[in-house]
Parts: structure tokens; sequence; C-alpha cells
């Protein structure tokens, strides 16, 4: 508390001579301000950073422009405002390559990439990822440097780590943890070990090894307490009361769930705070206690959608889809669970797994390749001492070895490529036969036929609204407006005998969905279906598109592959048995 009590003294101090001196040390009393309210009040923080930023221009400090701009996108970071944070994040990055300090732009970097992890945008974030240990495999060899870069490199493979849990991976991130955890314990950077050990526990709970994971939680509480990290002392105490809610000792969850609560509130940390109101639901799920859980889902839904975090939404639907089923609102309970499925395939689909594996891929394969040249060199020093006949023999075997070992690399890429494809071609012909047997049973079009109530709310949907998309689902079951490729919003109006802004709006609430994207959806259901059928199997793809309502051959590949995650030629060649 004395600690506390003198650092607002000395907060004061510097506010009171702020306006007596110079440009100079005014932005560095400012740099210290913004650094004093970051993990304090984070608004307050943005606004005198912003202040540091226009005066650092105005002196030309690039140094501390950048500094500002970093600890702006940090605050942002902590309220759970991750495009903000993403913003600023870019502009430090930019300034700090452009004063040739890389250490700190590879920071930057590797704070960008948690942001995008934390909003869904995986593929992003590997691609940051990578370039900061790029980096940092280039710093670690100075020898100044060495003890910031292995601080980095355990910070870097914790948020790479996090990133693959994300993706229902256990293996790889128990390996970047514990290359974390290495790091860490070189330097002896007590911080980054209670997050290593913190995530370990985290993965050896998901694995359902509860009694490795609560061993790696209280080492890790412990020395967040030593040295007094409230963020992970919340995060910690969380994951604790989650395990013994699993092993049914609720009385043990309450009390460590009421501590992490404290904690996050007094911190405003609105992304931890919907974590920890959807455990808390669950909780209470298990004890029948089914509207107290509905409660606090919905608070957990009110702080996921403030940090626009699509992971955090995805799991509280989940949740609330089984509140709804044991409250026997089986609808309901559907509806949430789509919503769910939906957007957890868009946030972490079979094309965004690609694209991390692929990025990943090619970064491993420069790097191993650097390495292969090296030994190269090395071994063509050797082969020089070598007789003519033992190198003709050597290169061929290792020739005849490679061409082999390719050969096997690229059938198996081909091979797990086309299981992929074949599962999620399979995948989606299962969606549309369900979503046939539904419209033919009346009951559904391209969503439900009922509108979920607000889940902050608990209210009844708007019947205005209702009573519009169920006219519009009739239209489009019935008239099939979308093979016009020119059809437009005016003309679905005065069908259905409204106005534009009034459809619009309708179908933005109902369905999160432009008019344009909502008839592009039907139209790739109808083109899904054209493929399957073998009596146009002799028309060409573009044909297909064609008859579906789309005028050009590239806007039926981009919403194809948008909708069903592969391109109409892959789905045609394996929706074949």
């Amino acid at each position: 508390m004395l600690a506390r009590a003198g650092s607002e003294t000395k907060a004061d101090s510097l506010r009171m001579i702020l306006p007596f001196v110079s440009d100079d040390k005014k932005v560095n009393i400012l740099q210290d301000l913004t650094f004093f309210h970051l993990f304090r009040t984070a608004d307050t923080c943005v606004e005198y950073g912003k202040q540091t930023i226009e005066l650092a221009r105005k002196t030309g400090d690039k140094q501390n422009e950048a500094l500002a701009n970093k600890r702006i996108g940090y605050a942002f970071y902590r309220m759970g405002e991750f495009d903000s944070s993403l913003i600023y994040y870019e502009k430090a990055i930019q300034l700090y390559t452009n004063n040739k300090d890389f250490l700190s732009a590879a920071v930057v970097t590797n704070f960008a990439g948690d942001a995008y992890t934390r909003q869904g945008w995986y593929d992003k974030a590997i691609r940051y990822f990578i370039k900061a240990e790029q980096n940092c495999d280039t710093l670690v060899h100075n020898d100044s440097l060495q003890t910031s870069v292995k601080r980095l490199y355990a910070i870097l493979y914790t948020n790479m780590g996090l990133l693959y849990f994300d993706l229902d991976s256990l293996d790889k991130p128990v390996h970047y943890f514990e290359k974390a955890l290495q790091y860490a314990g070189k330097i002896g950077d007590s911080t980054r070990m209670v997050a290593a050990y913190s995530n370990l526990g985290m993965t050896y709970k998901a694995k359902q090894q509860y009694d490795i994971a609560l061993k790696m939680y209280i080492t890790a509480l412990k020395t967040a307490r030593k040295i007094g990290n409230r963020d992970y002392q919340s995060a910690i105490l969380n994951n604790i009361a989650n395990i013994h809610s699993i092993q049914m000792h609720y009385d043990s969850a309450m009390r460590y769930y009421k501590l992490a609560q404290l904690i996050l509130k007094e911190n405003d940390d609105k992304y931890g705070l919907s974590l920890l109101s959807r455990n808390i639901a669950s909780t209470y799920l298990n004890l029948k206690k089914v509207d107290t859980a509905l409660h606090h889902i919905q608070n957990a839904l009110i702080y996921a959608k403030e940090t626009g975090s699509g992971k955090e939404l995805y799991n509280n639907y989940l949740v609330l889809s089984d509140i709804y089923d044991q409250m026997g609102l089986s609808d309901l309970a559907f509806w949430y669970y789509k919503r769910y499925a939906e957007l957890r395939d868009s946030v972490t689909g079979q094309e965004t797994r690609e694209t991390i594996a692929k990025v990943q891929t090619k970064y491993q394969t420069a790097k191993k390749e650097k390495e292969n040249i090296t030994l190269r060199k090395e071994n063509e020093i050797h082969q020089l001492k070598l007789e003519k006949n033992q190198i003709t023999i050597f290169s061929l075997t290792a020739g005849i070895a490679v061409i082999l070992i390719l050969f096997s690399v690229v059938f198996f890429q081909y091979r797990g490529k086309y299981i992929a494809y074949r599962k999620l071609v399979k995948k989606n012909i299962e969606i549309l036969h369900v979503e046939d047997q539904l419209q033919f049973a009346g009951r559904v079009t391209s969503s439900e036929e009922k509108t979920a109530p607000g889940p902050n709310t608990g209210s009844l949907p708007d019947p205005r609204v209702v009573e519009i998309t169920q006219k519009l689902e009739k239209f489009m079951r019935e008239e099939k407006p979308y093979f016009d490729s020119n059809i437009s919003i005016d003309e679905v109006s005065k069908k259905l005998s409204t106005n534009r802004t009034y459809l619009a709006s309708a179908i933005k609430e109902k369905y999160s969905q432009s008019f344009n994207t909502f008839i592009n959806h039907f139209r790739i259901k109808e083109a899904m279906r054209l493929l399957l059928d073998p009596a146009y199997a002799h028309l060409s793809i573009e044909g297909i598109g064609q008859i579906a309502g789309f005028n050009t051959k590239m806007a039926f590949y981009t919403n194809f592959k948008k909708i069903t995650g592969v391109t109409p030629m892959i789905f045609r060649k394996n929706a074949k048995p």
C-alpha cells in the first residue's frame, strides 16, 4: 500500500510540473504518465499516450512516438478493444523498423500476433509470430541482446502455444509451452515462468489429466503471488476453480471464482470476465440452477461482444445452447447451437488451418534450407578429399534418396490434402441434405424459422422482422429469384410490399448478412445441387455458375469457396463416390 501511495504521489508531482517544462522534458513526463496508467486505468493511459505522440511528432522524437503507440496498443488490448489495439501496434512496428530498433519491432510484432489470436484470426496471427521468431533468430547472435531475445522467445512460444490450443491441438501447445519455460528458466524470468506453468496446466486440463494440471496451476499461482502479478492470478484462480467444478467440488470452485472475479473487475478485464462468467454459468448448469446459469452466460455474452472476440462468442453460444436444452426450449437450443457451429467454422475453419500450416511449413523449410546451405558447404570441402569414384557413388546414392524422399513428401501431402477436401465436401453435402429435408418439411430455408430472443435482454424478436423474413423465405423458396443474375433489393422489396431500407435492416438483424450475401448463399446452395446432379455433369463449372445466377466465373468461384471452403471444381471432383 505504501508503494502504491508513493507511486500516486509521484504521478501527481509529474502532472503538476508538466505545464512548466520544455517540450523535450514534457515528452518524457507524458511518457511516464502513460506508463503509470497502463496497468491502472487504461483509458487514461490512452489519453496521455496520444498527447505523447502529438508532442513527439512535433519534436521529431521517433523513439518516444513509437513507444507511445506501443503502450496505447497494449492499453486497448487490456480493454479488449483489439481492432484499436492493432492500429497502434502497426504504427509502432513501422516506427521501430524505420529507427532500426529491430528488437522492439519484434516485441510489438509478437503483441500484434497475440491480438489477432484473441480475435480468432489465426492465419494472420501465425504470420506475425513467425516474423517475430525470424527476427529473434537473427538478433540472438548479438551478445548484448541475448537476455532480451530469450525473454522474447519465452513470450513468443507462449503465444504460439495458445494459438494451437485454440485450434484444438494438444501436443503442439505442450511443445511450445515447454520451450517457453526453458527460455524463461535460462534468464530467471518469473513472469514468463508463471505463464508457462499456467498454460501447461490449461493443456493438461484439456487432456483431462487433472492432478498434473492442478500441480502446474498451484506452482504458477505461488509464483504469481510472489511477484504480485494480478493478471496471472485471476486467470489461474479461474482455471483452478474450473477443475474443481469438473470434479464436482462446487463449493471450492465458487470460492476460487469469487477471488478471480474481484481481480478481473478491479482490472476491468472484459475478456477475462467473459471467460469467468461462462465457467460460472457452466457450474450452475451442472447444479441444475438454470436461471442462475442463464444470468451468468448473458453477462458473458455482453463482455464477449465488447471485446469483439469471435472465439468467446461461439464458446458462449455453446453453453447457452446447453442451458436452453436443459430448460426444454429445444428450438432455442438448436438456434444457438447452429450459431455456435457457424461462427466456430468461420473462425477455425479448414481453410484457416491450411493457411496456417502452409505459412509455418514455408518458414520452417526456409529455415532448414539455410542450415542445409551451411552443411553443404562443409560437405563440399570434405568431398574434395575423396576419390572420384567415391564422389560419383555418393552423389548418385544421395540423389536417388532425395528423389525418393521428395516423392514421398509430395505423395503424402497430396493424400493429406485429398482426404481433407473429401471430408469438407462431405460435410457441405450433409448440411445441404439436412437443409433440403427441413425445407421440404416447410420449416426452414437458409436459416431457422424462428429468430432467437436477444441474448442480453431475453426479449422476444421484433414481430415486424419475423413477418418480413418469413415472407422473404417463402418468396425465395417458391419464386427462386436468385436465378436472375440482375435481381436487386428494390425488386424484392416491391414483391414483398415493403421498402429496401426496411428489408435490408430485417436481413441484417436476422441473418447478420447484407442482401447480396443473403442471395449468394441461395445461389451457392443451388450450384451445389447442380454439381451433384448427374444430369448436369456435361456442363462446365462456368455454366453451372451462370445457371445459379452468377454473372462472372470469378464471382462464382469467390463466393463458392467463401461459403463451402473449397472451389467448385474440387467440390465436383470430391463429391463423386
